[in-house]
């Protein structure tokens, strides 16, 4: 069962955010826009659209503009089609700073690092213009979905408490946008990315602090 969080908010300190980076590895292969080379890449599939039930595996809300599409049963990860092992949810603290105030909703979502082609996906690259996320089969997201920041909109000094299931193991990613209207429509005014994220978070990290900017 994919699980969904409601979204609440309190007044308490801004969380600190992470971006990660990567250099590409010798390894001979060519890294795609949304990431570094990695492994080689087998020829079962190509993307999540190849997988599952084929065009359905690729599950993609179309009353969301910005909410990547997500795999349904199986993931495809180097050219190899596997089931997805279950979803866990990740607590989330939400901040915002002043690229985000007034945005009235977001999406979030995420994403195993390890893509179709073979590549390893980077929030460094993931952030890049190069990098197509919606649309994209080839990325594994795992779970994607859009949220409201509440009434009159995001504001600054707010943590917001939201939530988002992905697959347990290490090194996932949380990928966040703020949009200048509802449903994960309009423009993305603001991104967070978060990688080496494990799921579940770890006892001593009952929350991921997640800052838009």
């Amino acid at each position: 069962m994919r699980l969904f969080l409601g979204l609440v908010f309190a007044l308490i300190p801004l969380a600190a955010a992470c971006s990660g980076g990567g250099d590409d590895p010798d390894g001979g292969l060519s890294a795609s826009s949304c990431g570094v080379a990695a492994e080689a890449a087998a020829a079962e599939c190509a993307g999540l659209d190849q997988c599952g039930a084929g065009a359905q595996n690729y599950a993609v809300d179309p009353t969301c503009e910005h909410c990547p599409g997500r795999a349904d049963s199986q993931l495809c990860e180097a050219g190899a089609c596997r089931d997805v092992s279950g979803l866990e949810l990740v607590l989330v603290q939400l901040a915002v700073t002043d690229k985000a105030v007034g945005a009235p909703s977001f999406t979030i979502a995420t994403l195993n690092p390890i893509s179709a082609d073979g590549t390893r996906v980077t929030c460094e690259k993931l952030l890049s213009s190069a990098c197509t996320v919606v649309g994209n089969s080839g990325l594994n997201f795992t779970n994607s979905t859009h949220k409201q920041f509440g009434g009159g909109g995001a504001a600054t000094g707010m943590v917001y408490q939201t939530g988002i299931s992905g697959e347990p193991g290490t090194d996932r990613i949380v990928l966040v946008q703020a949009t200048s209207a509802l449903g994960g429509d309009g423009d993305v005014v603001a991104r967070a990315c978060v990688e080496g994220v494990t799921i579940p978070l770890p006892a001593e990290q009952p929350r991921l602090g997640i800052t838009l900017e």
